[in-house]
């Protein structure tokens, strides 16, 4: 995901969200059942993966061997 973000030059709330829309609509599209809490996950994981991102970011030192 964080490719994606980097490569399309977007945020990283819209590139996730955009991505899980996707992945809804294509599944709307081959018969899958879409109800609020898909398009709601689909909608709040963008938003939410951008706040959380950098808290949970792990700062590695580098190794000198």
């Amino acid at each position: 995901m964080s490719a994606m973000v980097r490569r399309a030059g977007r945020s990283a709330g819209l590139v996730p969200a955009m991505l899980e829309l996707t992945v809804v609509a294509a599944g709307w599209l081959i018969g899958c059942v879409v109800a609020i809490g898909t398009v709601a996950h689909g909608v709040a994981i963008g938003p939410i993966a951008h706040v959380l991102s950098p808290q949970l970011t792990v700062r590695l030192e580098p190794v000198l061997l």
